[in-house]
């Protein structure tokens, strides 16, 4: 007989792992979980500072709707960065350093005095 947390951690390893797609079961047991514990009263709104829509929340909808249609995770890999660069913005600021790097580094090679 499998405890509740062995089988849970199984499907969440497979789930983002890229192997499986959430199921029903685990959803549902994830959910009554946070909610006992009482993390969902802290979870987003989705609404932004100025009371609309979270600068997010498109993406977020885009993403949270192929998920609950895809029958692989992979089919969403691309929403998923695009949520996630706009929560955080890694990528474009490792461009605006690489820029920045490139600028500099030309600059120095030029023999253009500081």
């Amino acid at each position: 007989e499998r405890r509740d947390e062995d089988w849970v951690a199984a499907e969440v390893v497979a789930v983002w792992s890229g192997d499986a797609v959430p199921s029903p079961l685990l959803c549902g047991f994830l959910l009554a979980r946070a909610s006992r514990v009482g993390v969902l009263q802290d979870m987003s709104s989705g609404f932004g500072f100025s009371g609309g829509p979270g600068r997010c929340f498109p993406v977020w909808e885009q993403f949270r709707e192929c998920m609950s249609m895809a029958t692989q995770v992979q089919a969403c890999r691309d929403l998923r960065s695009d949520y996630f660069e706009c929560l955080h913005h890694k990528k474009e600021f490792q461009q605006l350093q690489d820029q920045a790097r490139k600028a500099a580094a030309d600059k120095s090679s030029s023999g253009t005095p500081h």
